[in-house]
């Protein structure tokens, strides 16, 4: 079953190319409709480090919601609405960013 379509309109709002963190860290939203994708959408929450190399990400591709965290294997993700995986992956984002001190 697709996300509600209110729900959908903030992944949709908040995709972006590019948005620059600090000291060369960066994150990009992409969302875009898929019948065959699981919900009806593809998404892609990536950050990435200085050297442009992914260094976490949450995604839709290989047919189930899952996350790559740094480091690691992809990992099942458990999608309940598109204003969750927002709150997770900047959660995620903000955590990973604390370590390296790029974030307060």
């Amino acid at each position: 079953m697709a996300p509600d379509p209110h729900d959908l309109r903030l992944l949709f709002d908040l995709a972006i190319r590019r948005q620059d963190v600090a000291g060369g860290w960066w994150w990009r939203i992409a969302v875009w409709e898929a019948s065959a994708a699981p919900d009806g959408i593809r998404y892609a929450l990536t950050l990435h480090g200085p050297d442009n190399g992914r260094v976490l990400g949450y995604d839709n591709d290989h047919g189930y919601h899952h996350r790559h965290p740094p480091g690691g294997e992809r990992v099942p993700y458990r999608f309940t609405t598109c204003a969750q995986l927002v709150a997770d992956f900047f959660a995620d984002v903000d955590r990973h960013l604390a370590s390296p001190g790029v974030l307060p």
